[in-house]
């Protein structure tokens, strides 16, 4: 029976360190093969088949940038699949966008899979603790655009028992839940823990010769900088090679920072958003410790943590949710940057 291990994310818990590490050791796989697509990134691709192209990330529609290119990507990944890896009796899939998908999707990518020859499986879902995962997430919202008040502690829910319960009905007990926290994690490190489910579920002794280390953290200087950089412009308009220089610009500002700032701050929820954010997951988290046995290390107290709560504005902005630099360094360090160039034509 051909086996199939199958890793869902969940998002920020070290998803493109463990892709980026499968494709740069595909050649050598000792036992398994990673299952992948030959020019697009996989993660984009299975989010394309098994999610409605309106709920797509804009990173995934610069690549599939129209209806038509997700439906031809759908006819062709899974009919591509034997002609690439005719070898994958035991194989590999990833991709974080996979845990948000409804009970619909799961049954179509478990019948896409069985029609592969697929029969036995393992689903493995990373969770993050809420206030930490917070703190990865508002990068994200800032990277590439002002997105801030989506990360409003008010509404913000990371719904992991949901998104394990749907998956668990669908794959029943095929489901391991790991926490994403590094004294948890083997050797510290999301990819060598990953691979060491992989070898347990094979039944292989696998290791990787190449760890990447992706999407490492900015600093809080380079976060409120790309924010007083985006939030006055329209970056839905960008032009293709506006969004290119984006990827770069972010790792630009943070190598400035790196250079200029003898201290760089880290990314601090502000103690009322942390209260609110624990509060809202506490129910889960004791769930997940009940069926699941992953327990967070309690949160370090936070001498602020008795102060009276910060008031939210709507929409909320980033120096109410995060611990903000001294407002000198931001000013001196933005009339460092000189993005002139990736601004010219908006």
């Amino acid at each position: 029976m051909r086996s199939l291990f199958v890793h869902i994310g969940s998002h920020k818990a070290g998803s493109t360190a463990l892709q980026d590490s499968l494709l740069a050791n595909r050649g050598s796989d000792a036992g398994f093969r990673y299952l992948h697509h030959p020019r697009l990134r996989t993660h984009s691709v299975l989010a394309a088949m098994y999610k409605p192209f309106d709920t797509l990330d804009h990173t995934i529609r610069l690549q599939m940038p129209d209806p038509e290119a997700v439906a031809l990507v759908r006819r062709n990944f899974w009919q591509r699949i034997p002609a690439l890896f005719p070898d994958a009796d035991n194989a590999v899939l990833s991709s974080e966008y996979l845990s948000a998908v409804d009970a619909e999707a799961v049954r179509r990518f478990r019948d896409d899979v069985e029609a592969m020859g697929y029969g036995r499986f393992r689903i493995l879902l990373y969770v993050r603790e809420a206030v930490s995962r917070f703190a990865s997430g508002i990068q994200q919202a800032v990277k590439f655009r002002n997105d801030v008040p989506r990360m409003d502690p008010r509404i913000l829910y990371f719904n992991f028992r949901e998104q394990i319960e749907t998956w668990e009905s669908v794959f029943p007990g095929d489901v391991e839940v790991r926490a994403f926290e590094r004294p948890q994690l083997a050797s510290g490190c999301v990819v060598a823990d990953a691979y060491g489910r992989i070898s347990e579920f094979f039944g292989i002794d696998a290791h990787p010769q190449k760890r990447v280390d992706s999407n490492r953290s900015m600093s809080a200087e380079t976060l409120f900088c790309l924010y007083n950089l985006y939030r006055n412009l329209d970056t839905a308009a960008f032009a293709p090679q506006q969004v290119l220089m984006q990827g770069r610009l972010h790792k630009q500002i943070e190598a400035l920072v790196q250079e200029s700032v003898p201290a760089p701050m880290r990314i601090t929820a502000r103690p009322t958003v942390a209260r609110m954010l624990q509060e809202r997951h506490k129910a889960d988290y004791a769930w997940l410790a009940e069926n699941y046995g992953v327990r967070f290390t309690e949160p370090a107290p936070d001498p602020a943590a008795a102060d009276a709560p910060s008031p939210l504005s709507t929409p909320t902005v980033l120096s109410e949710l995060v611990t903000a630099p001294d407002a000198r360094v931001l000013i001196q360090l933005l009339g460092k940057i000189g993005a002139e160039a990736l601004f010219r034509r908006r």
